[in-house]
């Protein structure tokens, strides 16, 4: 019978899969040659019924509709075209709510909760947030509960002036980032302070490898370089540079997203829809990229005017990548965000839907999200989701994730 499910060149083979094993083994038992069976003429009943059962499962094995992407490798590299048509449709994704965690009457030293910039989990299932706009970070329970806050606006150990992403090590160790002191701060699961490192770079993303090294994403616009992430060891030096920085992309006011897996890095581009693996040697391993009708070119350079000061904003995109989360299983999920058509001038609610690929980075399906809501990170087949707040109180939902 076929397979459940086809990955890289193994579906390319699924079809031979099912002739040979039903067809060429079923058929050989009574008869020296395949072709025998076919030129023979006094077939009895049961024949032309197995026949026709055959004809009816090789049209089930070859109903879905056909792939509309494309592989092809350039200087080593893989790259993957999706396009609009999942790689295989036998698999789908559902989402059921758990819980959602209103931080609207949630109170932490008389203070709610701010602006969520960030979110990151603990192996237990409990969480942290960036409440940037009260500089500190908050572990929450499962349950909705605060366990403690950490942090707070200052310039001493600890203390923060523009906290921005967080990410948790293999021992639950909290690292936060600090864009404007150019420094991240470290916590151990409790919240007590262990050391502060230094960075180079104004750094916006924040993310923590297996053996405690990071990658810092750099906020392009800010500061142009011909780089977008550098990676430091766990004393705190700059070892390396890397993902290029594609033209023109310091006028684009959005962040790359980076996370990491087993060895591998990835890097998720705002737009195009782009996603970049590397090895832990920082060679290029793998480039992701889909057709999506939605993703548009970067709207023109914005300009504010100051008093006699003209101030560059940069450039917006109506849809992006928001994020990049891994599934128990390998699959790759894909946030995007896009912004609703509200007919005003100032932006409104965002739509939220998640792209899932495959493993090894073949597109399988879609999956919409309620408005505004952002991928936070995934735990033992419960998805964590945030809305970081503005117009409406920040808020943290988990979902069960089904694979069918």
């Amino acid at each position: 019978m076929c397979k459940n499910a086809y990955y890289g060149e193994e579906k390319k083979k699924a079809k031979i899969y099912c002739i040979s094993t039903i067809v060429f083994v079923d058929f050989k038992a009574g008869y020296t040659e395949i072709s025998s069976v076919f030129l023979s003429t006094q077939w009895n009943t049961s024949m032309k019924a197995l026949l026709f059962f055959i004809l009816l499962l090789f049209a089930a094995c070859s109903s879905q509709p056909e792939w509309d992407g494309y592989v092809e490798e350039i200087d080593g590299v893989q790259y993957i075209y999706n396009g609009s048509l999942p790689y295989d449709d036998r698999l789908s994704f559902e989402l059921s709510l758990i819980r959602e965690i209103d931080t609207e009457h949630i109170l932490y030293d008389d203070l709610p909760v701010g602006v969520i910039t960030a979110f990151t989990l603990h192996t237990d299932g409990s969480f942290y947030i960036s409440d940037s706009q009260n500089n500190r970070i908050l572990h929450i329970g499962a349950d909705g509960s605060v366990i403690n806050s950490f942090g707070q606006r200052g310039e001493g150990p600890g203390e923060f002036d523009s906290l921005f992403d967080i990410d948790t090590d293999s021992d639950n160790n909290v690292y936060a980032l600090d864009y404007q002191r150019r420094r991240i701060s470290i916590f151990d699961a409790s919240g007590n302070f262990i050391r502060t490192i230094p960075v180079e770079e104004m750094g916006m993303r924040l993310t923590v490898a297996e053996n405690n090294t990071f990658y810092l994403g750099i906020f392009a616009i800010i500061q142009q370089s011909d780089y977008l992430v550098t990676k430091y060891d766990t004393e705190g030096s700059r070892t390396q540079q890397l993902v290029e920085a594609p033209e023109d992309y310091g006028n684009v006011f959005s962040l790359i997203n980076i996370t990491t897996i087993d060895d591998a890095f990835y890097c998720a581009f705002p737009y195009p829809y782009r996603i970049e693996r590397y090895d832990q040697d920082g060679n290029l391993q793998r480039v992701i990229l889909r057709e999506h009708p939605e993703f548009k070119p970067p709207t023109p350079p914005e300009t504010r005017t100051d008093g006699e000061r003209t101030v560059i904003i940069g450039s917006r995109l109506k849809s992006e990548i928001s994020g990049v989360s891994f599934h128990d299983d390998g699959y790759l999920f894909v946030a995007i965000r896009k912004e609703a058509d509200t007919g005003m001038t100032e932006p409104g609610p965002q739509k939220s839907e998640i792209d899932i690929f495959s493993p090894d980075g073949y597109y399988l399906s879609t999956i919409q999200l309620p408005d505004d809501h952002i991928v936070g990170g995934i735990l033992n087949d419960v998805l964590y989701t945030f809305v970081m707040g503005g117009h409406t109180f920040p808020s943290v939902s988990m979902w069960e994730i089904e694979v069918k």
